[in-house]
C-alpha cells in the first residue's frame, strides 16, 4: 500500500474563518511531519479562483497556511472546483508515484473534502480520513460525520474505507497513522 497525505484548501484566506482553523492547521502540519518521515507524499491542493476573488493566486490568501509548514518537496496541485481530482491533474500525479492510499485532511469538510473523498473511491483509490483533520465551512460546533474513530485532537483518529475490500480499518498516530489499519469496524 502507497498512501499520500492530502491538504485541501487550507489557505491563508480560509484557516481564520473555519472551525478552529489554527488548531487544524497545527494537528495537519504535525501530520505532514510524520507523513514525510516515512516517506509518504504530501500534497497541497489549493483552490483557485478569477481575478479579483479571495482565490485569484494574486492574492496573498491564495497561499497555503504558513501554519502547516509546506516544504519544498511538498508537492502542489491547484483545482478550481469542490473535487481535487476534477481537471487538476492530481490523478496524474498520484498514478505517478504509484498511490493507492489518500489520507484527506483540509477544509470543507462538508464540500471539497466530501468531493474528493467521492471521486477518490469512485477512481479505486482507498480513502483514509483523518477525524480531527478537517473541519466544516461553518463555525460552531462540528458534527463528525466520518470520524466514527475519533480518538480525540491530539491522537488523530483515522477512518479508512476500502471499497474493494468493504471494511473501514482504524488507527492512530500513536499505532503508526500512515501504515495499514489497525483493526475493523463495521
Amino acid at each position: 500500500m502507497r498512501r499520500a497525505l492530502l491538504i485541501i484548501d487550507m489557505q491563508e484566506v480560509l484557516v481564520p474563518v473555519v472551525w478552529q482553523g489554527k488548531e487544524l492547521a497545527d494537528r495537519i502540519a504535525g501530520l505532514a511531519r510524520a507523513a514525510r518521515e516515512q516517506d509518504v507524499p504530501v500534497v497541497g491542493i489549493q483552490q483557485t479562483g478569477p481575478p479579483g476573488t479571495p482565490f485569484d493566486p494574486t492574492n496573498p490568501g491564495w497561499q497555503l497556511s504558513a501554519r502547516l509548514g509546506i516544504q519544498s518537496g511538498d508537492l502542489r496541485v491547484c483545482k478550481s472546483a469542490v473535487d481535487s481530482f476534477f481537471r487538476s491533474g492530481l490523478a496524474d500525479l498520484l498514478a505517478a508515484r504509484k498511490v493507492d492510499t489518500v489520507v484527506l485532511t483540509g477544509v470543507a469538510t462538508d464540500y471539497c473534502v466530501d468531493a474528493t473523498a467521492r471521486s477518490a473511491l469512485s477512481r479505486g483509490f482507498d480513502v483514509d480520513l483523518v477525524s480531527d483533520g478537517h473541519a466544516p465551512a461553518a463555525t460552531g460546533r462540528r458534527r463528525r460525520p466520518y470520524a466514527r474513530a475519533s480518538r480525540g485532537p491530539s491522537q488523530h483518529g483515522v477512518e479508512s474505507c476500502n471499497p474493494s475490500r468493504g471494511r473501514i480499518a482504524l488507527g492512530h498516530r500513536g499505532q503508526g497513522l500512515l501504515r495499514p489499519g489497525l483493526g475493523l469496524c463495521s
